[in-house]
């Protein structure tokens, strides 16, 4: 669920924070404007900013305690609130933190070890897209944020895994207030009726048992069994891209920045892969020819050569393909003044999300990051946190936890 995003967000926050910063916690205000009425569930977990390898969970108080002990039951570890319009708490300082909310029942998760079964416990996240897990058709999403020992609060609302309880999040501090996710109570629900209009993506809506809409899948899990969104969606825009790059004297360009260093690469393709060159010198980072699966994932998958900047590396492309932006007029792929979505094929997952954002700005992809078109925010030493949560559809108007 969103690893890569997480892992993101851990990294912006330095290891090795103060024992006394577990008892520094910041205000969190949830806005229900969903039109359901029940009872709301919050969790909050993530990992120990002095202990990466160990992770917490959060009482309303902000209070933690370690998630230490394996359970392979899907169980609730958060607090709740009957039906309110308005509900606030507090959360600590987290890495890789997450605010999960959901209507009538909890967000389940368990607690197994991490890598091959031997390493550190872990919390598993909720997976509405597995069709035998306890929230498959549950009302859920989350936030997620890092609050490290620097005192950034670093905070996004994510439609990597699929689109839930639509969110417009406002940070705080003593004197910025910034702002991402959707607009307004009728933003969504227009994603939501343009995706089920237009087929293959009207496959991606998850229901209830009357038919009401709970998620919207990224097309990565509507891929997966039980769902028909198609496992070739890009095949042709892949061989299209690789048929242009593998021409005599054809080429593409990529300026790859890591932190503050800049270096410029020169792309080219065969049949079977992609190949980055430095143009300053240096060895070649080659990829394999990538499936439509792996586009949705994390784009191509490494193949040989230098394999050091595979993942900055990875990030462009991915963009790139999944914003039908990687063949155009400066054969420049890091070239963020080019439109996004206007090429065939289109990525209307994307695309209906940005456009109702704030900003044009969301979370859909793994490295939606990518000229800063994600929703992420930031500020130092935080006030105030408040995620106002919209409908998914009107017919959350009428949902109750009794029907």
């Amino acid at each position: 669920m969103a690893k890569r995003t997480l892992a993101c967000l851990a990294a912006v926050a330095s290891i090795g924070a103060a024992g006394a910063a577990h008892a520094q916690t910041v205000p969190v205000t949830i806005v229900n404007n969903t039109g359901i009425t029940g009872k709301m569930y919050v969790t909050v977990y993530g990992q120990d900013p002095s202990n990466p390898t160990s992770y917490l969970v959060s009482n309303a108080a902000g209070q933690t305690k370690p998630l230490n002990t394996l359970n392979n039951t899907p169980s609730d570890y958060g607090f709740n609130t009957d039906s309110t319009s308005t509900y606030t708490f507090n959360v600590p300082r987290l890495n890789s933190g997450r605010i999960y909310i959901s209507f009538c029942q909890p967000s389940y998760l368990t607690v197994t070890p991490t890598g091959n079964g031997s390493g550190p416990l872990a919390p598993n996240s909720p997976a509405p897209w597995n069709t035998s897990s306890k929230n498959h058709t549950s009302v859920i999403d989350f936030a997620e944020y890092t609050w490290g020992p620097d005192n950034n609060f670093n905070v996004n609302t994510t439609q990597v895994d699929s689109l839930g309880i639509p969110m417009k999040m406002v940070l705080q501090n003593a004197s910025k207030t910034v702002t991402a996710g959707f607009t307004d109570s009728n933003s969504a629900q227009t994603v939501v009726k343009a995706l089920v209009a237009t087929p293959p993506w009207s496959t991606l809506l998850i229901t209830d048992k009357k038919g009401r809409p709970t998620q919207v899948l990224s097309p990565n899990h509507g891929m997966e069994a039980g769902y028909k969104f198609p496992t070739n969606y890009w095949d042709s825009y892949i061989a299209l891209v690789l048929s242009t790059y593998s021409k005599a004297g054809k080429s593409f360009t990529l300026n790859n920045q890591v932190g503050s260093v800049t270096t410029p690469y020169t792309g080219t393709t065969s049949s079977t892969q992609i190949t980055l060159k430095p143009t300053t010198g240096g060895a070649a980072t080659v990829f394999n020819k990538p499936s439509s699966k792996d586009l949705w994932q994390n784009g191509p998958t490494f193949a040989s050569g230098d394999s050091g900047p595979v993942a900055s590396l990875q990030r462009w492309m991915q963009a790139a393909f999944l914003r039908s932006t990687f063949i155009n007029s400066t054969n420049s792929i890091s070239n963020c003044s080019v439109k996004p979505y206007q090429g065939l094929p289109q990525n209307l997952y994307s695309q209906y999300i940005h456009s109702a954002s704030l900003n044009g700005k969301a979370y859909t992809f793994p490295y939606d990051d990518v000229c800063e078109q994600s929703s992420y925010n930031s500020v130092p030493a935080p006030t105030k946190l408040t995620l106002t949560l919209f409908p998914l559809s009107s017919t959350w108007n009428k949902m109750t936890c009794s029907n």
